[in-house]
Formats: structure tokens, C-alpha cells, sequence
């Protein structure tokens, strides 16, 4: 299969523009967050509990924010807030 660097690709091959990086939800789930950076189910939570990977607890469930995702891939994230953005509470 080619591989067009024009694209992102997740593990149901979804190809998506990096132009349209925009259509993507706002986070992730970790499994997927992890296909899109090119590595496993289990690294990806391995990463997430050393503190590799930045995600947001809610309850029970991980979520990794879309615009970390894109910074790691050098592709632009300025349509997104950055956790960091947010108000502290």
C-alpha cells in the first residue's frame, strides 16, 4: 500500500487529510491515539502511566487530547485547545 504523507492513517484505515486535521474529535481514545502515533494498545497505556503520553482521567475513562496527538506528528493543532488552555479549578 502507498503511503501518501499527506495523510493520517488509524487502525481501521481511515485516511484522513492532515488539512482536514479539523475533522477530528477534539480527544482521543487511547488505542487510537496510539495508532496515529505508530505504536500498540499496550505501549500507549505503558506511556500514558509513566507520564509519556498526556491524557485526561474521566471516571474510569482515559482520553488523550487530538492536538497533543498532532503536536507529537509535527502537524498543526491551532484549531484545538490545548489542555493547557483551560481554567485551573
Amino acid at each position: 500500500m502507498d503511503t501518501d504523507p499527506t495523510l493520517l492513517t488509524d487502525h481501521r484505515q481511515t485516511r484522513i487529510p492532515i488539512g482536514s486535521t479539523s475533522l477530528l474529535p477534539p480527544t482521543l481514545p487511547p488505542a487510537r491515539a496510539g495508532r496515529l502515533l505508530g505504536i500498540g494498545r499496550r505501549q500507549t497505556y505503558e506511556g500514558i502511566h509513566r507520564g509519556e503520553i498526556r491524557a485526561i482521567r474521566i471516571g474510569r475513562r482515559l482520553l488523550v487530547p487530538t492536538s497533543w496527538v498532532l503536536e507529537q506528528l509535527g502537524l498543526p493543532a491551532e484549531r484545538f485547545i490545548s489542555v493547557e488552555d483551560l481554567p485551573q479549578s
